[in-house]
């Protein structure tokens, strides 16, 4: 803990009497009219375009419930697709199904022979250079946001 010198609490008097004493600042007027001017903006707004505490109760009260039957759905739904016997159900979704899984298998098999045959050398090379190029992209992409920024500031 710090102890409070005495001068403090003598100082913090002095200062608050010295800025009680400063006359108002007045705001500028174009500032103002803008305030105002959105705040008239914020008011004439419809209330589903408002922030969501400021709805009516009424509807905050329905869109709980039905943001809340809405997820007891999705969860039942999947957890019945989870369960489903595909094997039995024979239709075109579990042809899709099968047809994925070929397809990823087949992708991870070309990958595990890819890695037998390439140096390791060339695929940490690999990986750096999309790195290189991936930190490249995002550098070049704020310079241009900043470049632009600053030519809409000085219009």
């Amino acid at each position: 803990m710090n102890p409070q010198l005495p001068d403090d609490d003598l100082l913090a008097r002095r200062l608050d009497a010295q800025l009680a004493a400063l006359p108002p600042v007045r705001a500028p007027a174009a500032l103002v009219a803008r305030v105002f001017a959105e705040i008239a903006r914020r008011e004439a707004m419809p209330w589903w375009q408002r922030a969501f505490h400021a709805w009516p109760l009424g509807a905050q009260i329905g869109f709980v419930l039905v943001a809340l039957a809405l997820t007891q759905l999705v969860t039942l739904t999947a957890i019945d697709f989870v369960h489903l016997d595909w094997a039995a159900a024979g239709s075109a979704a579990a042809d899709r199904l099968q047809s994925v899984t070929t397809l990823f298998s087949t992708f991870d098999s070309l990958l595990g022979s890819l890695a037998r045959v390439v140096p390791q050398r060339w695929a940490y090379g690999g990986a750096a250079l999309i790195g290189f190029f991936y930190a490249l992209l995002i550098g070049s992409g704020t310079f241009a946001f900043r470049a632009l920024h600053a030519r809409r500031g000085l219009e």
